[in-house]
């Protein structure tokens, strides 16, 4: 139950960021980083409760952590490219 419970708030919260972002708000910097954050945990979780394997919690982790890596660099003006 509480893989399912969370998973609806992390949609949910996922909308609300969505929102955010298409209304170029700036809040939606720090909320996509703290939706990472929370989906990261959660991930973490969910494979201490067994109800993830450890492959599925990598590979789903690794994007998120990139992701936050990438919006914790533009929310400080670093730029990432290579020049």
């Amino acid at each position: 139950m509480f893989y399912v419970i969370t998973n609806i708030a992390l949609a949910l919260y996922t909308a609300v960021v969505l929102t955010l972002m298409i209304r170029r708000r700036k809040a939606a910097i720090v909320n996509s980083i703290v939706l990472n954050c929370l989906t990261v945990v959660f991930l973490t979780v969910w494979h201490l409760l067994g109800e993830k394997s450890p492959f599925g919690t990598i590979v789903d982790s690794v994007m998120r952590i990139t992701l936050r890596t990438v919006l914790a660099a533009a929310d400080r003006g670093l730029s990432l490219t290579v020049e």
